[in-house]
């Protein structure tokens, strides 16, 4: 899975190695890097804190995907993506005709799309379980509030 960015405690793995690249590259600017690595951290942790809040409680713990890019998210707080899309292919028809009835037996009551992907898969399971289809972004421009706007989509999708 390369969608590493898309767990804060990988971020902080990702701002570590970029402290140490950047210090090393430019040691008379260390204490800078070093400043921005403790803010940026920080932050990381706070969002890391409101999502953990965010999908406290919850009993339901799998959400349906369409491409499973929220892999390592979904490990940091104990949740399961179940993916439309396997190995950058849709689904077949068979794999489809389950796919829907593994939504209804999880009670799938949202599938989760990017807006790049085409999602007539999506849309087909969706349909046929009478969910609906919402769009979370793995590539949003801002890391931080992405992550946690996500967390909130998933926690309002598992919320009985």
């Amino acid at each position: 899975d390369p969608h590493v960015w898309l767990s804060p405690d990988n971020g902080k793995i990702l701002a570590e190695n970029t402290l140490l690249a950047l210090s090393e590259l430019v040691p008379e600017s260390a204490d800078i890097f070093q400043d921005n690595y403790n803010a940026i951290v920080a932050d990381i942790e706070d969002v890391d804190t409101r999502i953990r809040d965010t999908i406290s409680g919850l009993d339901q713990r799998k959400f349906m995907i369409f491409h499973p890019a929220w892999g390592y998210f979904a490990e940091q707080y104990n949740l399961e993506q179940l993916p439309v899309q396997v190995g950058g292919q849709d689904p077949s028809p068979s794999e489809l005709a389950s796919l829907i009835e593994i939504a209804r037996n999880e009670k799938i009551k949202v599938i989760f799309i990017q807006p790049t992907f085409n999602t007539a898969s999506a849309d087909a399971i969706a349909r046929e379980i009478g969910a609906e289809v919402a769009i979370v972004d793995p590539l949003a421009q801002d890391w931080l509030l992405n992550i946690e706007k996500a967390a909130e989509a998933f926690a309002s999708a598992l919320e009985d």
